[in-house]
């Protein structure tokens, strides 16, 4: 038991680390329901956890009276299936799949790059599916917002990884010199 009453348990703070961790759960929930349309070549396991909860989430949106997902979410669901059938099992298990749409558009040629165009691509294809159906094209327009964080998210991961790598390295290599003999600095 806590030594001051008043004080809430740790478990009940609201944290900048479980906030991020949430926006992170919620766009890669809402970015499984595009990528089956816009990728190819995922791993094994890309769409396991968040595909279901995708699944769950097209749902919910037809319980709010978004009949038209429900057609959305039937297209999806023959996407999503061809994906899994066709897993590339030489790429990580949680690969998200390679942007073969995107990486069609003019200057957009390397997977970086069409993975940025992807959110521009969201964003177009959900205005010009808003007049025909509203809640269709705000879900696919809210994927350049949840495809643009994942993205963001994991080119910094990536930075941070090459950087502790090079650090390593260095730490390595003046270990080693200083088992050699080579180094007397410490």
């Amino acid at each position: 038991m806590n030594a001051n009453p008043m004080e809430s348990p740790p478990d009940d703070k609201v944290t900048m680390k479980g906030g991020f961790n949430f926006l992170l759960f919620a766009a890669q929930v809402h970015a499984a329901c595009i990528w089956p349309f816009l990728r190819s070549g995922m791993g094994v396991d890309a769409l396991r956890a968040h595909g279901a909860l995708a699944f769950v989430l097209m749902l919910l949106c037809v319980a709010a009276g978004a009949e038209s997902m429900l057609i959305y979410t039937g297209v999806w669901i023959i996407f999503a299936a061809r994906m899994r059938a066709k897993a590339d099992e030489s790429q990580h298990s949680r690969y998200t799949g390679f942007p073969s749409l995107a990486i069609r558009i003019p200057g957009f040629r390397t997977e970086m790059k069409a993975k940025a165009a992807e959110c521009l691509l969201c964003l177009f294809v959900g205005i010009l599916l808003t007049p025909l159906d509203e809640a269709v094209g705000l879900f696919v327009m809210f994927g350049c917002l949840s495809l643009g964080i994942l993205e963001g998210i994991h080119r910094e991961m990536n930075r941070m990884q090459v950087r502790r790598m090079r650090d390593a390295h260095i730490e390595q290599t003046m270990l080693a010199e200083r088992f050699r003999g080579e180094r007397h600095d410490y």
